[in-house]
């Protein structure tokens, strides 16, 4: 008893720990209230005298253990998980059951029989903390759970960002859309430009992920808008509204809610894909007023249209690679923030001596205050970036013809594509069956992203699916009575 009081004192000591206890200072920790309690009960059934008393008093300390380490875990759960200190919270949850069936059976005022079975329950008890030892499931379950719930928190922060309930931010959602479509133009010619290049495989890939990473990440600095990165994000706030609608059985929020998301969406799409088109065809113009011809010739116009076609392409399945592609990156960024927010580098970079030398103890603290809400969307967009390369070098690597299919993107290659035609063949079956493909990857990209995002957010609260079919009832009801909200604001 006295060996485990002082285990857990000792794990308590542990710098990780206290800085994320409610009282970190050691004088004042239940811990070692437990331990001199479990000192003071030892010593009175090693000498008979009010033993039971003795042992009594230890039940106050070990409730206030209990919460404290509560207290540690709703720290992580808030500001960033760790696998190393779930894994001690763990150890020192044992540690306490056991102090707890350990003091039972010393209690001198049992029945024999009694004395008999909590014998048994501290045996069985040391025998499953055993088997719990040797597998690492139920750890990495745990830690897994907590950190879910910690990325489905980051997404839906992130989300609450591209929802818009007024008009003014529809209006503002549609301009940022629009400047994100004008980069996408910029970075689907430049894309081809490199594939002109025929560089070797690595460089091809490099110079990929910098064209897609560093676009993305443009978009993030000037304030644009990439409509596929909206789904993935907004799930989580969905979830969050299913839950509170579930609780309170009623679907009018989720409604409401819905109805912000999908106007808000439609506001990205438009935006995009309206402004990538006529950015395409300025670029192209341009080009044949400085070079004397299309971005692209003849040949590479009729194999870029006919690689869009949903049927006779992989143009389905590629865009449904890049619809997770799309989860991906967001499920990276929220990790990404949670190391972050666990290690304190936002902190870090405001109390850094050095850096307030070089740019001034303001600087420094708005450099910390910008890491700290930056750090999701920059970490997203050069992940989105890498894995959108990567997905075409294994392609290319493979032999196969693995390749990426983004809404804005592929919208932007059409248009130069046709461009490259006359206009007498761009009323063809081929180009007709390209915008049903241009159609087809727009409603993968945002539908995969959405649907593996809510069914993780839904998983992190405990949510099941067959749980939910009264919620969806509701919300086909609520759309079909009210379906104008969910196109543009309405004033009501």
């Amino acid at each position: 008893l006295e060996v485990l009081a002082l285990r857990l004192a000792a794990r308590s000591e542990d710098a990780e720990l206290r800085y994320r206890a409610s009282n970190p200072e050691l004088t004042d920790s239940p811990f070692y209230r437990l331990l001199r309690a479990v000192a003071a009960a030892a010593a009175a059934v090693r000498s008979g005298d009010h033993a039971a008393m003795a042992l009594a008093a230890v039940v106050a300390p070990l409730g206030e253990c209990r919460i404290a380490i509560d207290v540690i875990r709703d720290h992580l759960a808030r500001h960033g998980v760790s696998v190393d200190v779930v894994f001690r919270l763990d150890r020192m949850r044992q540690q306490l059951e056991r102090i707890v069936l350990l003091t039972a059976l010393l209690d001198p005022g049992a029945a024999p029989l009694e004395h008999r079975r909590r014998a048994m329950d501290f045996i069985a008890a040391l025998l499953a903390d055993m088997r719990r030892q040797a597998r690492v499931r139920g750890l990495i379950t745990e830690s897994l759970a907590m950190l879910t719930r910690r990325i489905v928190a980051s997404s839906g922060r992130a989300g609450a960002h591209y929802i818009t309930s007024s008009g003014a931010e529809w209006r503002g959602m549609l301009v940022s859309a629009a400047g994100g479509g004008v980069i996408t133009a910029g970075t689907a010619a430049l894309k081809i430009g490199i594939g002109a290049l025929h560089l070797p495989l690595f460089l091809d890939w490099a110079a990929s992920a910098l064209d897609y990473a560093g676009s993305f990440l443009l978009m993030q600095g000037l304030g644009f808008t990439l409509a596929t990165k909206q789904p993935p994000v907004t799930a989580a706030a969905f979830a969050h509204a299913m839950d509170e609608g579930r609780s309170e059985c009623n679907t009018r929020p989720l409604s409401v809610l819905s109805a912000q998301i999908v106007r808000s969406q439609l506001a990205a799409v438009i935006g995009n894909l309206g402004l990538v088109v006529v950015s395409a065809w300025a670029l192209d113009a341009l080009w044949v007023r400085l070079r004397g011809g299309h971005l692209l010739d003849a040949a590479y116009a009729d194999h870029a249209i006919a690689s869009f076609h949903p049927l006779a392409s992989g143009t389905l399945f590629f865009a449904v690679v890049t619809g997770f592609a799309l989860w991906l990156s967001s499920a990276i960024a929220g990790w990404c923030e949670n190391l972050s927010s666990y290690h304190r580098l936002p902190e870090a970079v405001r109390q850094s001596p050095g850096l307030a030398r070089l740019l001034g103890a303001r600087r420094a603290k708005a450099a910390g205050d910008g890491l700290a809400h930056q750090v999701s969307g920059i970490t997203g967009n050069i992940a989105l970036g890498v894995l959108l390369a990567t997905i075409a070098m294994f392609g290319k690597f493979t032999g196969t013809a693995l390749d990426v299919r983004h809404i804005t993107l592929s919208t932007g290659t059409l248009t130069l594509a046709c461009l490259a035609r006359r206009p007498d063949q761009l009323f063809g079956a081929d180009v007709a069956w390209a915008l049903v493909g241009i159609a087809c990857i727009g409603l993968l990209n945002f539908g995969v992203g959405f649907v593996i995002s809510l069914l993780v957010a839904m998983r992190a609260r405990g949510m099941r699916v067959r749980d939910c079919g009264w919620m969806v009832r509701g919300l086909v009801r609520d759309t079909l009575a009210d379906p104008l909200p969910f196109i543009f604001p309405v004033k009501r």
